[in-house]
């Protein structure tokens, strides 16, 4: 007895319960992979029904399921069908393309054509006003040849006339063929879906006519595992993405609190030096009213700044809330050092101090409290700078752990086209021999049981990876 090669079947990877990839390999196509020496224990029954042979095994005759020989005789007329019907899409389009264009002439002309409508009784008017002029138009000079120049245009416009109005009828005209072209083409395309439809219909019922192979429920057994661990994974990444987006944002304000610290330096360096001016002038007038206002403006801005800094603190907490606990559990040491990052506080500013500072104290005490105010803003920058660090780094933290999911999902999605493609080819050979079945039997001549399933205690060969 001898036996064909037996199929290798890459069925992708799948994650186990542990986190670590486990790769599942389909059992050998044993119901197609060996045949009987003998085919006397086979008998062929009319209703096709699976018909026990002497030796205990069992093999679909007349193509198994009621399937024979008319039907693959049907489905291969259904198949020429459509075959005789595969120009439909492509017809389509190109009818499609040129009835766009013969509405487009179609709209051209009857807007040149409406146009001329409108300045024909135009032309027709002056035309008449200057063959018979009233007493002062009748001196102007030049009106007879007005008159020759007029007329000619009017002759030119009524030409137009005709030509556009001709124009307009004929893409009418072949509008008209082009839409009774594009309604049959349009009821070929609905009998071609038609008879698809009845071709996979036909497809199905061949190929579950018999049992599913052993390497089809293997291929069928790891695509819902892989595609359970593909949807797990598409939840993680996107709670990734969203906890990216947030870190982001956090970011974002930081560095606004940033920029309005940068301001309110700037503005506590011009009180300064309106201060040094004054303490050299000795007068408190118009530089003092300078100060006060960049002293204020100061004072503003660094406590503003902390609006920004509370506001992204609050965010990157809601960041963390949001980071999935699948991700710590799937990428242990890459998720280590992500949300474990303590973040500093700011220091505010009061006006009303550095107002009484300065009055109670006169430049001298505008001078400390600009002093003191550049050891506020430099400490807060510190503490912005520090925070800005710090989610920069978490940033790339998330960013390399998304990438990695992103590419385990990629990865597992070509698992899966895989592992349907050979479902595919699985099915499409599993109908190959039900209809050989079928049609050899038409010719009484029955074939191996290629069907067969083991009932007597017999061993397949191995499957050869």
């Amino acid at each position: 007895m001898s036996y064909p090669q037996q199929g290798k079947a890459l069925l992708g990877e799948a994650y186990d319960s542990g986190g670590a990839i486990a790769t599942a390999v389909a059992l050998p196509s044993s119901n197609w992979g060996f045949a009987s020496e003998s085919t006397d224990n086979f008998a062929p029954s009319s209703s096709g029904a699976f018909t026990p042979g002497n030796n205990g095994m069992y093999a679909p005759t007349n193509g198994g399921g009621g399937i024979g020989q008319d039907f693959f005789l049907t489905y291969a007329d259904v198949v020429k069908q459509i075959d005789s019907l595969s120009y439909v899409e492509r017809a389509i389009a190109d009818v499609d393309g040129k009835i766009s264009n013969s509405k487009k002439v179609i709209e051209d002309c009857r807007h040149k054509l409406s146009k001329a409508n409108v300045d024909q009784p135009k032309l027709e008017a002056r035309i008449h006003r200057n063959e018979n002029p009233h007493f002062f138009h009748y001196m102007q000079v030049g009106r007879k040849e007005k008159v020759v120049k007029l007329k000619g245009d009017l002759e030119n416009l009524l030409r137009w006339q005709e030509r556009w109005a001709s124009e307009k009828l004929q893409a009418e005209t072949i509008l008209a063929q082009q839409l009774e072209e594009m309604s049959k083409l349009q009821n070929s395309a609905g009998s071609k879906a038609q008879l698809s439809s009845k071709r996979n219909q036909m497809y199905e019922q061949a190929v579950t006519s018999v049992p599913p192979t052993a390497r089809l429920q293997q291929i069928d057994m790891n695509t819902q595992s892989q595609l359970g661990n593909l949807q797990l994974e598409q939840g993680i990444l996107q709670q990734v993405d969203s906890c990216m987006n947030l870190v982001q944002r956090s970011l974002e304000l930081y560095n606004r609190s940033m920029q309005m610290l940068q301001q309110a330096a700037q503005a506590n360096q011009t009180a300064q030096v309106v201060n040094t001016f004054d303490m050299m002038d000795g007068r408190r007038g118009g530089p003092q009213y300078f100060e006060t206002m960049n002293q204020a403006q100061r004072d503003r801005l660094i406590n503003e700044s902390q609006g920004p800094a509370v506001q992204a603190y609050q965010v990157i907490s809601q960041a963390w809330q949001v980071f999935p606990d699948a991700a710590r559990q799937r990428y242990p040491s890459m998720a280590a050092q992500i949300g474990h990052a303590p973040l500093p506080q700011l220091r505010g500013a009061n006006f009303g101090n550095t107002l009484m500072t300065g009055m109670v104290f006169g430049d001298i005490g505008d001078m400390v409290n600009n002093n003191r105010a550049t050891g506020k803003i430099q400490e807060n920058m510190g503490i912005i700078s520090q925070c800005i660090q710090i989610m920069t780094q978490q940033m790339a933290y998330v960013q390399a752990l998304r990438n990695a999911i992103a590419t385990n999902v990629s990865q597992m999605e070509g698992q899966v086209n895989t592992l349907n493609h050979q479902r595919k080819e699985e099915r499409d050979q599993i109908f190959e021999n039900v209809k050989r079945t079928a049609l050899m039997g038409m010719q009484g001549n029955y074939p191996p049981a290629t069907f067969a399933v083991n009932t007597s205690g017999y061993n397949p060969p191995p499957a050869m990876f």
